[in-house]
């Protein structure tokens, strides 16, 4: 009864949940950014200095030297301007389509978008890497579709093309230009105030970026319930033994 209740309980030790470790990597950027906005004022447009900044944060899941597709966690951008005006894009990333399954490298991530630069094309997001550990991404986030009157903007942190450059760029228009933005909206007479009617600005000087990576543990719901399961047969073990010796 001895060696039994041993070999039980060194089973039941071994089935106890193990912890792996899940990669979090959390991405901060912060640029100072300047440029020009338009106004629509008494039927005249009229253009004014702006400057501001472009801030971002990015939360993913995985290794990116993994073939297992990383997790876009979620992500937050925002233009801030001087002149008050804001405007920001965020949300979870589960949505997105990635992985090197679907054609995409590991770490790029493909979605909705539109935008005055790419009408009717798709918001991205990927990862910088250098010797398998992750050192920044390129953004480019815009609209969805946007029709002839529709708001529509873009924000951009650096490029496919050169993942080095980490400029900031971001436009916005009241009204699609294809369709004659602001403008189209001056009448004969009319007193109509649209500030802004659009924005143009671009990094003014050195970016900030910083890369923090984690590794939380992660617990197998699994191996948990064998751990439960063997345990208890050892307390019926030692029951049994009990009720053997009893008077």
């Amino acid at each position: 009864m001895k060696s039994t209740f041993l070999g039980l309980l060194a089973l039941g030790l071994a089935a106890t949940p193990t912890a792996a470790n899940a990669q979090i990597t959390d991405l901060e950027y912060q640029s100072n950014v300047d440029g020009f906005s338009t106004y629509l004022q008494n039927g005249v447009i009229n253009s004014a200095d702006i400057s501001g900044e472009i801030t971002g944060s990015l939360t993913v899941e995985g290794n990116i030297s993994s073939s297992t597709p990383m997790q876009l966690l979620s992500f937050d951008f925002n233009f801030v301007g001087n002149n008050g005006y804001t405007d920001g894009f965020g949300g979870p990333g589960f949505a997105w389509v990635s992985g090197p399954a679907l054609g995409y490298a590991n770490g790029t991530w493909i979605g909705p978008g539109g935008g005055p630069y790419r009408p009717f094309g798709f918001s991205t997001i990927a990862l910088v890497s250098s010797n398998g550990a992750i050192t920044g991404a390129t953004v480019d986030l815009s609209t969805v579709n946007p029709g002839v009157s529709v708001p529509q903007s873009e924000l951009i942190i650096g490029s496919l093309a050169n993942p080095l450059d980490q400029g900031a760029a971001y436009h916005y228009e009241y009204a699609n230009p294809l369709y004659g933005g602001c403008e189209g909206f001056i009448t004969a007479g009319a007193n109509a105030t649209i500030n802004p009617c659009s924005v143009d600005v671009g990094s003014s000087g050195s970016s900030t970026r910083t890369v923090v990576t984690t590794l939380a543990p992660e617990f197998d719901p699994s191996s948990t319930f064998g751990g439960v399961t063997l345990l208890l047969g050892v307390s019926v073990v030692v029951g049994g033994r009990r009720s053997i010796n009893a008077p």
